[in-house]
């Protein structure tokens, strides 16, 4: 099952995160999240999509609220989310939501040749 994650910001359309990449947030113009709001740092925060539906926020500078509880560093999954699959956070003054949805229909399968027949039909038709 794929678990996508996509994150919105200040009423901002959804962003999907990618897996494995980093997220940063602050008034840097070259961040991937530029706020420019009198309770954003700097260097505010970073949000890590670790592995597929697991995601890490971690406080640099900034002040960070998951669900209303102040956090330095906070994994979230779809076990933290409501029942519309949402996490509801404050990025200093800042409303932001990080969105879980179960993608079951992405999951991507590879037709293989299991026979050496195949394999040769294969290439024969990749060579046209």
């Amino acid at each position: 099952m794929v678990v996508r994650v996509r994150f919105s910001i200040n009423g901002l359309p959804a962003v999907e995160l990618q897996t494995y990449n980093k997220y940063y947030i602050g008034t840097r113009q070259h961040y991937e999240f530029c706020l420019q709001h009198e309770s954003i740092e700097q260097d505010h925060a970073v949000i890590h999509c670790v592995r597929n539906g697991e995601v890490d926020v971690v406080t640099l500078m900034g002040r960070i609220f998951v669900n209303g509880r102040e956090v330095r560093v906070q994994e979230l999954t779809q076990r933290d989310a409501n029942e519309d699959g949402v996490v509801r956070l404050r990025i200093g003054d800042v409303e932001a939501e990080m969105i879980f949805e179960t993608d079951e229909s992405s999951e991507k399968t590879i037709d293989v040749p299991t026979t050496y027949e195949a394999l040769f039909e294969k290439r024969e038709t990749e060579n046209k």
